[in-house]
């Protein structure tokens, strides 16, 4: 009896699962992707080679366009560029859009340049390390 219980109830949670990942609506925010298990996807990109990433870029962007969505589980996702102007006017003429880190306030209270997010504590910090320890003098000694 506690069997079958252990069985309809692991058996609903499965299906449950399996709704929720085949027919949940993609974010509309996010430029289009590959769909499907986030974390079985982000397993399968790390096994391949390089060379096999490439292509692999290559024939999604012939799918789904320059600029590609892929999920990494939970609610990250990498985006990839695969066009060089738009890579340039992403990253160059409209930077600072793009320049802050994701908030990490619970981990550490950002107060070193590098989980610092973009904004004046980063650019205080920045000034810091620039003319404080790369200062040419400092770097002969």
């Amino acid at each position: 009896m506690e069997s079958w219980f252990v069985l309809i109830v692991t058996a609903f949670l499965a299906s449950a699962m399996l709704k929720a990942f085949l027919f949940l609506k993609p974010n509309p925010k996010l430029p289009p992707g590959p769909r499907g298990v986030p974390l079985i996807c982000s397993i399968k990109w790390l096994r391949k080679s390089l060379l096999e990433i490439e292509a692999a870029l290559i024939s999604l962007r012939k799918k789904f366009g320059p600029i590609i969505g892929i999920p990494l589980g939970g609610s990250r996702s990498l985006i990839v560029i695969l066009d060089y102007n738009l890579a340039h006017q992403a990253l160059v003429r409209k930077g600072t859009i793009f320049a802050d880190r994701p908030n990490m306030s619970p981990v550490t209270r950002q107060l070193n340049i590098t989980l610092a997010g973009y904004g004046p504590i980063w650019r205080t910090l920045r000034h810091n390390l620039i003319f404080q320890v790369l200062r040419p003098s400092r770097l002969k000694e």
